[in-house]
């Protein structure tokens, strides 16, 4: 997700685009640390708005990130939407502009995609899978494989990860988790290969 301040005067993700173009390099935006998928939907976000100049500020993990966001020493978090940050926005701590999924998810349905929000193609995910050696006999896989997706059908389940503030789809079977991941490497690569070494 992209959250800001909440004391900026942007109430919506047009809004503060807006507001950082009028303010090159004046403003920052925290991450979880240099090459970490906040960093890089960050990233993702200022090339999708033409090229903002808006300083990256690198942080061990988002804890320290939030504090500074919500102090107001930084504009904007990119963040994993999560039930601490969802509570933040509910608590008026931080402002959640749009999240950076295909659509609105469960654990923010009040918030828009940030296609919805103006910015198409700002789409960060992070999605969590089981890997094993290449040469693992596909008997093998498929026996690791059932379990986990009758695991993802389970309520309890499900509802255990929607309280931790995910929002848990269908699993993918392996050929298409192989092709989403193929996908990520094609869509993220440019842009690690801009960055320069923060530090």
């Amino acid at each position: 997700a992209i959250a800001i301040h909440p004391k900026l005067p942007p109430q919506t993700l047009g809004e503060f685009i807006t507001y950082v173009k009028a303010r090159p390099g004046q403003l920052a935006y925290g991450h979880g640390g240099t090459g970490t998928s906040t960093h890089l939907s960050g990233e993702l976000f200022k090339q999708l708005a033409g090229g903002l100049d808006l300083i990256s500020v690198p942080y061990k993990g988002l804890n320290p990130a939030f504090a500074d966001v919500i102090s107001g020493q930084i504009a904007m978090v990119t963040t994993n939407v999560t039930s601490q940050v969802t509570g933040f926005h509910k608590t008026q701590q931080l402002r959640l502009l749009a999240v950076n999924s295909p659509t609105r998810i469960d654990a923010a349905p009040d918030i828009p995609t940030a296609t919805e929000a103006g910015l198409p193609g700002m789409v960060a995910q992070t999605f969590f899978a089981i890997f094993a050696p290449a040469n693992m006999p596909g008997a093998i896989l498929e026996a690791l494989n059932a379990p986990t997706q009758a695991a993802l059908k389970d309520e309890d389940v499900r509802q255990t990860l929607m309280r931790a503030g995910f929002d848990p789809l269908p699993g993918y079977a392996r050929a298409e988790a192989k092709r989403y991941i193929a996908d990520e490497y094609a869509r993220w690569e440019p842009i690690v290969k801009r960055l320069k070494p923060e530090g």
